[in-house]
């Protein structure tokens, strides 16, 4: 009988020390899941879509867009590459210093058939990396922070308006659009395009400047709705309004 207690005894502790354990397990992946799900909390679709895409390809674009207003309508550019107005605004680049996250993460650049240039942040990850590229970029380390050369490149070296006007405008964060997962009909595969908007703050000089360029084809000033329609009308023609214009209202 004392035996026979005893064994029950043993079994009772086994099975006790087996429910600690599976208890613990329980208790930790719950607290995994739960830190996981605060700290990525503005972006569950994208803590989704790392799991399941995890093995695949996504491709990154990362970019800035200038609002300009003048007398309550938006400044639009025509694109280089393609047949459209859009806001100013270019791709980030990253440093050298991103090399060894580049390995960490497997980062890959994008085809340069799609318009991928030298340091672009136009980049391809596997789902299970995305998150990371997303607070790597956030942190502001390893790559372009400053927003002028865009600024530089197609207004001031065309001559629109003068180098002065970096002194004399103010430029001012608006917003980051919210980051998602969509499938790209034009790449053929899983894209995230992060767009992050400042307002360029011009100088009433340069608004004149800007003014009296306006009959060169290549500047035009459009109004809210032309630019939710995505279309506008130049001189009896229709002329496209890039997708991603409406970011900046």
């Amino acid at each position: 009988m004392t035996k026979l207690y005893h064994i029950n005894l043993i079994e009772v502790n086994n099975m006790e020390l087996l429910y600690g354990v599976l208890s613990g397990l329980i208790t930790a992946f719950l607290i995994y899941i739960v830190s996981r799900l605060f700290k990525h909390h503005r972006h569950l679709n994208l803590l989704f879509n790392k799991y399941r895409y995890y093995y695949r390809d996504i491709r990154f674009s990362i970019s800035y867009l200038y609002r300009i207003k003048i007398d309550d309508q938006y400044l639009l550019i025509k694109g280089n590459r393609i047949e459209q107005f859009q806001p100013i605004g270019g791709v980030y680049k990253y440093y050298e210093s991103f090399l060894s996250l580049k390995e960490l993460y497997d980062v890959k650049s994008d085809n340069p058939q799609n318009f991928c240039e030298g340091n672009d942040l136009r980049i391809i990850v596997r789902g299970k990396n995305i998150l990371n590229i997303i607070d790597w970029f956030n942190t502001r380390k390893n790559r372009e922070v400053t927003i002028y050369r865009e600024f530089y490149e197609e207004l001031i070296k065309c001559e629109i308006i003068d180098l002065g006007s970096l002194v004399r405008s103010n430029i001012e964060f608006i917003k980051q659009i919210e980051p998602t997962v969509k499938y790209s009909s034009h790449f053929k595969m899983q894209e995230i395009l992060i767009f992050e908007v400042y307002e360029l703050h011009l100088a009433d000089q340069d608004i004149r400047q800007i003014k009296a360029s306006l009959s060169n084809d290549k500047l035009i000033l459009v109004d809210m709705d032309s630019i939710k329609r995505e279309h506008i009308r130049i001189n009896g023609k229709d002329c496209k309004i890039g997708a991603h214009s409406k970011y900046i209202l």
